[in-house]
């Protein structure tokens, strides 16, 4: 398995990254709730579980969120396809703050800027935050501390040749919150792993770091 790895600077390294044992009850949250990795076409159960693109999109999930052990954000992005395999993921940590729209603004670029990254031209992103995606929607310039992100964001959602922005439950969008906390206790912060990677694979590697 090729693993990309990136540290604090943004360089490329080549050892792998290193989970807290804090993270353990995140990772025991992500197994419990595996099973909505996988497509759904039941339309009985469509509401409850996370569905796949159509044909020839990606879907990005992302999530931000004020992780409470070290008050840092933690920030995640998945890429799936509709098959619903998992295309790649990232998960990183920022400086300090409080602010939960700056936490969702972060993630949303950054699950942008994958989907330029591996040029991927019809995407769906979908958040959990209906205020960041009515700002992010809007018209109106963004003034506020998030703004610049926000604003950037709007101008790099022009580069794809179809865009959608949707809103989902928290259930839906467990996996990225689940790593988007797991990001607080990685040692580098940052990682992508594309196309033939797995997070369980990524987690199994680190069993050793991890406290039972």
């Amino acid at each position: 398995m090729t693993q990309l790895k990136l540290n604090s600077n943004g360089n490329k390294g080549s050892q792998p990254l290193e989970i807290d044992p804090v993270a353990i009850q995140r990772l025991q949250e992500f197994k419990e709730c595996s099973s909505c990795l996988t497509p759904n076409n039941d339309p009985e159960t469509a509401s409850t579980c996370w569905e796949a693109p159509a044909r020839g999109f990606v879907k990005i999930n992302s999530d931000g969120a004020i992780i409470n052990e070290t008050k840092e954000i933690g920030a995640a992005v998945i890429a799936r396809n509709e098959l619903g395999s998992c295309l790649a993921w990232k998960s990183c940590r920022f400086p300090h703050s409080d602010d939960p729209l700056l936490a969702e603004s972060k993630a949303a670029l950054m699950a942008i800027n994958l989907a330029l990254e591996f040029n991927w031209h019809n995407v769906i992103f979908e958040e959990d935050c209906k205020n960041f995606i009515e700002r992010l929607l809007s018209v109106v310039e963004d003034n506020s501390s998030s703004g610049p992100l926000v604003n950037d964001a709007r101008q790099l959602m022009n580069s794809f040749a179809t865009c959608q922005v949707k809103f989902i439950g928290r259930a839906l969008n467990f996996h990225a919150h689940v790593l988007a906390r797991l990001a607080g206790h990685m040692a580098d912060g940052s990682g992508v792993f594309p196309f033939d990677c797995s997070i369980g694979v990524l987690l199994s590697k680190n069993k050793k770091n991890l406290v039972s």
